[in-house]
């Protein structure tokens, strides 16, 4: 099998790790997750730590 869409499939698990395990409400802004898809930095897509991110 192989990943074409693999920037997609790392927000959607971001959001999910976001909201079930850093129990995060904040809603992801589309500027900041068009940023994630485009190679952009996932803390500050996700409004984390970097400590965070690198849990994730």
């Amino acid at each position: 099998m192989t990943l074409t869409n693999t920037s997609e499939l790392l927000l959607a698990y971001a959001q999910k790790y976001n909201y079930e395990i850093l129990k995060s409400k904040q809603s992801l802004d589309k500027n900041k997750a068009y940023s994630i898809i485009n190679g952009g930095q996932l803390e500050y897509g996700m409004n984390w730590t970097l400590e965070q991110a690198n849990s994730f």
